[in-house]
Parts: C-alpha cells; structure tokens; sequence
C-alpha cells in the first residue's frame, strides 16, 4: 500500500534513477507496507520492498532489463531483505539489502538484525553473495591482520564498526569499498551522530 507521499518520492527516485546506469539498486526507509513488487509508471523499473515505518522498511531497486533474471525476493524483516537473481542461466547471485539500527538503538537489536543476516547466509544457495546497505558503522582505517578491510578507511572505528568487522571475519566477507582508494571529496559523510561516535 502507498501514500501519496510515497507516490511522490518514487516520482522523485524514477527523476534521479535517469542519471545513473544500474542494475540493482538498494533501497531503505522505503516506508512502504507490507511486502511485494510494483513497477514504476515512467521507467518500468521494478521496486521490492518490505515493510517499513518511519524508521525502517527495506527493498531493492530492479532495472527493467534484469527484472526477467530475479527468481525470488524475501524479506525477512523491516531491516533485512534478500533478491536472488540468476545470470546467466547458470549463476545464482544473492543479494542481501541491511538497514541496521543506529547507535540510538540497543546492542540486542543490532545483534537480532545480525542473526536475521546469518540465517540468509545459508538458506538458499548462490554462487555468489553480496551484502549491501547502510550498517550504521564506523569501520574506519583498517589493520593488516584483518582480511575483510582494505587500506582505505576513513577516520576512527567505533563499536558497531567492530560488530561488523567481526561479522566480515567470521563469514571470510570483504567490506569492499576499503579495497579501492576514492577521490577526494568534501563528501565523506551524509550524517553526524548527535553522540559524535
């Protein structure tokens, strides 16, 4: 079920999504209810979504031209969603779209959304998983002992950054966009924690 002020701010995504090339978008806050798959009006992109309040609802973004190759969505949670897409016939990729809490929340809501995640690991096979979203966390600079971090962090760890990086260790998961140096920007943050951490 949408709003109006849904129908608007997919308005909006379908204005933005024509700069871009993509093929799976990830999406949160989408603030939709319930769970399922419309079509957009002016792009015939397709937006999975699962439910969601002010505060969570998680989905993907499908490009028209993939749309054929998704097999199956499931959300399992405000907070975690999985698309699994086949490419080409014989290739299973599954994507996993995570929301997490932000510090405001309690360590057992993280850990709840943490488990949802490593149910996902092994509920359906897939020749390749990728992990993608918003983890509320500071990685920061990373440490040559650890395989799941690269050499281009930003800034100082904090506890939820530790969560993750824990979680990439276990799994044998690389936090990727520590692999590759970025330009450099007066962009690095889009939010500031009112705590600073």
């Amino acid at each position: 079920m949408r709003s109006p002020s849904i129908e608007l701010r997919v308005t909006e995504l379908e204005s933005e999504l024509q700069k871009i090339k993509f093929d799976i978008i990830g999406v949160y806050e989408t603030r939709c209810k319930g769970e399922g798959c419309f079509i957009l009006n002016n792009s015939g992109h397709h937006l999975y979504y699962k439910d969601g309040n002010i505060y969570n609802g998680v989905g993907f973004m499908a490009n028209k031209n993939i749309a054929g190759n998704i097999t199956n969505f499931n959300g399992v949670s405000g907070k975690v969603a999985q698309l699994t897409i086949r490419i080409p016939k014989r290739y299973l990729i599954k994507v996993i779209q995570v929301y997490l809490p932000t510090t405001g929340h309690t360590d057992e809501e993280v850990e709840m959304v943490y488990e949802d995640v490593d149910k996902l690991l092994f509920t359906s096979k897939a020749s390749y998983t990728i992990h993608m979203g918003d983890f509320n966390a500071k990685v920061g600079i990373g440490n040559t002992f650890e395989s799941s971090t690269g050499p281009y962090g930003y800034g100082t760890r904090n506890s939820r950054g530790d969560t993750l990086v824990n979680f990439a260790e276990h799994h044998q998961l690389k936090i990727i966009n520590m692999f590759f140096k970025k330009k450099q920007t007066n962009r690095h943050w889009t939010w500031i924690s009112t705590n600073k951490e």
